[in-house]
């Protein structure tokens, strides 16, 4: 059975950059045209000027990605570092992971923070939507 996130919402600022020949066809088209390589490796990064998951404010952080996604970004499967800002909290560097997990539906999920209390890293495997 999926999880199922608490509702959140995160307002902010992206950039990004991947393999791709031209722009990026998988941006464009929301995940349904495959990358022009036939496969992904991007980074973005993501400033979170207003954001909570549920009860979890997530204003204020920033937080750097690396993604290997092996064809259509839709069918899931991807690896994915995360670099989460050292000034989350606990629960903040949880629910970033969480958030991300779920939208990447990916292979396995990686999360790291400087922060002198962040969790220990986090590496959990996600099964990739069938097909």
């Amino acid at each position: 059975m999926a999880e199922t996130l608490p509702e959140w919402a995160i307002r902010g600022e992206l950039i990004l950059n991947c393999n791709c020949t031209v722009f990026c066809p998988c941006v464009v088209s929301l995940g349904r045209h495959p990358p022009t390589e036939g496969y992904c490796q991007a980074w973005a990064g993501v400033r979170i000027d207003a954001g909570h998951h549920g009860g979890t404010d997530l204003s204020g952080l920033a937080v750097g990605l690396l993604m290997d996604i092996p064809g259509n970004m839709g069918r899931g499967n991807w690896k994915v570092g995360a670099y989460i800002d050292e000034a989350a909290s606990a629960e903040a560097f949880e629910a970033l992971v969480r958030i991300g997990g779920r939208l990447a539906c990916s292979g396995c999920w990686w999360a790291s923070s400087s922060a002198p209390n962040a969790p220990p890293c986090a590496s959990r495997p996600r099964a990739g939507p069938a097909g």
